[in-house]
């Protein structure tokens, strides 16, 4: 069990939230159940975001997020969003850290021994993140941060990256900011091109993904595009750049898109195990491995979550069932209409609205 975490945010205006993903309402069968509900997403109840988004386990803890950044309640409210999860050992659901100051948790990563929240949507005026050595607690702050979506490790647990949009005299730019002080300080990284007058508020970096020694990203340029920013390598021992063939990014059932050119809004539909990149998108699970890209999934409307299990697998939840994702196969380990899947020891837990959590045997 993690003994403390990293939460980064980035604690700005509450604005230019068009692209704010509505939460997907499901309700778990019979079959399924129910835990309880968890208190600090139920007393969202009178502005919204209630549900719980993604789930995250860390030992004997199912972490949890919720809120709504399409309608601000941690604003609203007044109570900002908890770092919660639910205890295994106890079954009961707990609080982390209290009144993060963000209109919703949708994300969390593993930096070494720690964990990472981003703030997708910050509460506050001034950007800043916050950090944990023995417990949660916030830090210092990030230049220009306007949002901040997705956490990765660098070459050790100190150095990191953000990435999300910064808003420079008016001007918003998908951006990614680096510290090699375990986040005690900030420096704007890489901020993608774009079009002089394309600029519509919406360029942002909502996901990286760490492979060896490599570090993807590709920016999501708004509503507003000239032409579509391309997938990026960045290689940490070299420090260098290589942009990655369009001919390995083109899904097999559109010619309207690229892989993560649109579509991926929150970071924890991206997820790396060994060489291949899983991207959850359009209702569609894809795996790329650096040079093709394979749908897994073969009918839109089938993908919803993937998490890691206690075993280390990926699992997802496609149409009425979870799957064990391994390569390019899924594996049907139980039936049931559900969300994140959080698999452990042979059970496997889910979330619904209402703050609710459920439960059923494999």
């Amino acid at each position: 069990m993690t003994g403390g975490g990293v939460a980064l945010a980035a604690f700005g205006t509450a604005s230019n939230t068009a692209h704010a993903e509505t939460f997907p309402l499901i309700s778990p069968g019979p079959e399924w159940t129910l835990l309880g509900q968890a208190p600090d997403a139920l007393a969202l109840n009178p502005w919204s975001g209630q549900g719980i988004r993604t789930m995250f386990l860390d030992g004997g803890r199912i972490y949890y997020g919720y809120g709504d950044y399409g309608t601000n309640p941690g604003t609203a409210s007044g109570k900002g969003i908890n770092v919660s999860y639910f205890d295994l050992a106890s079954q009961s659901f707990q609080v982390a850290m209290v009144g993060y100051a963000t209109e919703e948790i949708n994300t969390f990563r593993r930096i070494g021994a720690s964990l990472a929240v981003p703030s997708v949507d910050p509460a506050l005026r001034t950007a800043s993140c916050a950090t944990s050595v023995g417990g949660w607690h916030e830090a210092t702050g990030i230049p220009s941060a306007e949002h901040v979506f997705d956490v990765a490790r660098g070459l050790t647990d100190q150095d990191l990256f953000i990435c999300g949009s910064a808003n420079v005299g008016g001007v918003s730019s998908a951006t990614i900011w680096r510290s090699l002080d375990g986040g005690k300080s900030w420096n704007l990284f890489f901020q993608e091109p774009e079009t002089s007058g394309y600029q519509d508020g919406y360029e942002r970096f909502y996901w990286m993904a760490r492979v060896g020694n490599y570090l993807y990203v590709r920016a999501d340029l708004g509503t507003k595009v000239l032409r579509a920013a391309p997938m990026r390598r960045y290689d940490l021992s070299t420090a260098r750049w290589t942009t990655m063939g369009a001919t390995g990014l083109k899904l097999p059932n559109t010619t309207y898109f690229t892989l993560a050119q649109q579509g991926v809004r929150q970071a924890s539909d991206v997820q790396v195990v060994g060489s291949n990149i899983y991207f959850g998108m359009y209702d569609y699970l894809y795996m790329y491995n650096g040079k093709a890209t394979k749908a897994l999934t073969t009918a839109a409307g089938g993908y919803r979550k993937m998490a890691f299990g206690s075993d280390g697998n990926l699992y997802a939840t496609i149409d009425t069932g979870v799957y064990r994702v391994s390569g390019t196969t899924l594996t049907k380990v139980a039936t049931g209409t559900c969300y994140t899947p959080i698999v452990v020891n042979g059970m496997v837990y889910t979330s619904g609205n209402q703050g609710a959590l459920y439960r059923k045997a494999l």
